[in-house]
This record gives C-alpha cells, sequence and structure tokens, in this order.
C-alpha cells in the first residue's frame, strides 16, 4: 500500500544517512591507524587508501545492528517530528501495521546484508591480505584458494595457513634457470629456525635422464620466508563464507584443534539478520509513545540501547571462550535481549 511504501522509504533513507555517516567515521579512523605504516616498505598513502577502504564492509557489518535501529529512528523520527506520524496514526495507522511494515522494512536491509557478509566481506578481506603482502615483500600473494611464495629460484604453493608456524598442502618447485629440478610435496609443515620442516613429504628430482622419487617423514628445507610473511596468510574467520566456516569448523574439531573464533564468526554471521529485525523494531515504542513523552528523550534512549547492544556483542564475544559460553548462545543472546525489551517497551505505548 501507498503508506507503507512510504514510511519503508522513511526508514531506508534514515538507514543510509547513518550508515553514509558511520562509514566516513570508520574509513577515517582506520585510514589514521595506517598512516605510521606510509614509507615503510613501499607502503604508499594510496595503499593505505585501499586497505582502509576494504576495510570498511568488515568494519560496518560489526555496527550494522546499531545502525538498524539507528535509522529507524531517524527515518521515523523526521516523521514524528513533523508530526505526520502522529497524523498517520489519527488516519486509522495501527501499532500492528506499523510493527509489519517497519519488519518488511528492516527484512529488506537484512537479506543485501546477510548477502554481503557471506560473499563480499571475504572477498575484499583476501584482498586486503593480498596487499598487505605485497607490500611487505617477499613475493607472497594469493591466487585462488592457495598461497603462492618465492623465495629465490623456489616456488612456494601453500593450501592453508593454520598459524603462522603451521602450514598444510605444500608444494615447493625448485628451478634452475628456466629447468625444473625437484618439486617437493608434503602433508604439513613447521617454520622454525629459519628452516620448513615438512612432514609427510614427497621429493621428485628430475634430471636430464629421468626422474628419482622419494618418501620421507620429515625433511628440513632452509626457506627464507619466515612466520611474520606467512602470518599475513592465516585464515581468519572473517575470510570465509558460512558453508567454509562450517566445513573449517568441522575440521578442526575432527583434529582436536582450537575453533571458538571460527564458531564465534559462524554464530554471529547467522544472528545478525535477526538483529537487525530486533533493533528496527526497538526503534517504534520510542516513538511511538505520546507527543507529550518527548521525543528528543525517546531518541537519546533509543541511541543509549544501541550503544549498550554494541558493546554487549563484543563483551560476549569475547568473554566466550574465557567463560566457556557457547557460541551460539553468546551471538543470539543480544538480540534475544533486545527483544525481551521491544516487548516489554511495547507494553508500556499507550
Amino acid at each position: 500500500m501507498l503508506l507503507g511504501r512510504y514510511l519503508a522509504a522513511a526508514l531506508w533513507r534514515g538507514t543510509l544517512q547513518v550508515l553514509l555517516v558511520l562509514a566516513a567515521l570508520l574509513l577515517f579512523v582506520t585510514l589514521i591507524g595506517e598512516l605510521e605504516d606510509i614509507g615503510v616498505d613501499g607502503y604508499e598513502f594510496t595503499d593505505a587508501l585501499i586497505y582502509s577502504t576494504l576495510q570498511l564492509p568488515r568494519s560496518l557489518l560489526e555496527v550494522m545492528a546499531p545502525v538498524a535501529l539507528l535509522g529507524t529512528l531517524a527515518g521515523l523520527g523526521a516523521l514524528a517530528g513533523q508530526r505526520e506520524l502522529l497524523a498517520m496514526r489519527a488516519g486509522g495507522l495501527s501499532r500492528r501495521m506499523l510493527v509489519v511494515i517497519v519488519l518488511a522494512a528492516a527484512a529488506s536491509i537484512a537479506l543485501p546484508t546477510f548477502l554481503v557478509a557471506d560473499l563480499a566481506v571475504p572477498a575484499t578481506q583476501r584482498i586486503a591480505q593480498n596487499l598487505q603482502a605485497e607490500t611487505a615483500g617477499g613475493g607472497a600473494t594469493r591466487l585462488g584458494d592457495r598461497i603462492w611464495l618465492r623465495d629465490q629460484a623456489r616456488f612456494i604453493s601453500v593450501a592453508r595457513v593454520e598459524s603462522a608456524q603451521r602450514l598444510v598442502g605444500i608444494q615447493i618447485y625448485e628451478l634452475d634457470g628456466d629447468r625444473l629440478t625437484r618439486v617437493i610435496a608434503a602433508r604439513a609443515a613447521r617454520i622454525e629456525s629459519g628452516r620448513w620442516w615438512l612432514q609427510d613429504y614427497r621429493l621428485t628430482t628430475l634430471t636430464e635422464t629421468g626422474a628419482r622419487a622419494e618418501h620421507g617423514a620429515e625433511l628440513a628445507v632452509p626457506i627464507a620466508v619466515g612466520a611474520d610473511l606467512v602470518a599475513l596468510f592465516e585464515t581468519q574467520p572473517e575470510m570465509l563464507s558460512v558453508r567454509r566456516l562450517h566445513r573449517y569448523i568441522d575440521y578442526l574439531q575432527r583434529n582436536e584443534l582450537q575453533a571458538g573464533d571460527y564458531q564465534m564468526v559462524f554464530w554471529q554471521r547467522l544472528s545478525l539478520p535477526a538483529s537487525i529485525l530486533v533493533m528496527s523494531l526497538l526503534a517504534v515504542p520510542f516513538l511511538y509513545g505520546s507527543p507529550r513523552a518527548g521525543l528528543p528523550r525517546r531518541l537519546a534512549v533509543g541511541v543509549l540501547f544501541g550503544v549498550v547492544f554494541f558493546l554487549l556483542q563484543g563483551t560476549l564475544a569475547s568473554s566466550a571462550q574465557i567463560y566457556g559460553i557457547h557460541p551460539a548462545l553468546a551471538a543470539f543472546a543480544p538480540p534475544v535481549l533486545a527483544a525481551a525489551v521491544t516487548l516489554f517497551a511495547f507494553g508500556r505505548v499507550r
């Protein structure tokens, strides 16, 4: 209906305004943090600007639920300030109808946000990681799903970096001029004392007369690429989609490795749409009460709730592993609590 589209447009407009303001602020803060690295290893201002821009989608996602609250407050608050919301109520706009309109508009924001979190953010994080590695030197880059490093006449391919000291799926190609002389494949490797200790390796030596194969449990190879450069390619949870996060968590658990950070990001990703819906709905009671209650006061309380929600999310995420809280509970607790506050606030609205 026309009224629904009008209210939804106001909500979208308010959310976009808040998002643009926060985007500019977050970009500025991230860029300031990169300024001290300008001039080091050829790292230029344009590199810092590109890196900061690539980090922006991830930073915005962390505050998207409070943005939904503030955007709804800004959009509907503009209507309330001009008495349009009061006129709509007098014209028959019921509380239930407004809730449905807000939920529909919020859903149209939540779905694209989830897609951005699951598709765009992992891509921008990988590009940012590549940029860091390239400016750090060492001939390192990521091509497709593999990481490529160069150490003089060696070209090294790595499937996955689990930590700065442990790598999985190693392939090393050694050249003498334009001729391939040795190929080493290893299940895993650890970096220690300037050497890569290859585990469960297979070495193939190529000569003009043929090839010779060798197998073994461990082989030490002197490679100048150190743990500091490799750490730039460590698999971060933000770089994985929900499907790949699930698979990686399963792999870590089967191998009795720590999966807490990845589980937290997995459940936070799933809880994001619910958080956006609930926080958008939370704005309604602050604007739908009696005009005598004071619009500026209701707006201030709404902003306070947004800050509390953001802090609660961060606190639960950081303390989940310390206190043994299940990541799903830590991720969904803030929107559940926000939903309870919303119901309570609606109960007090006349």
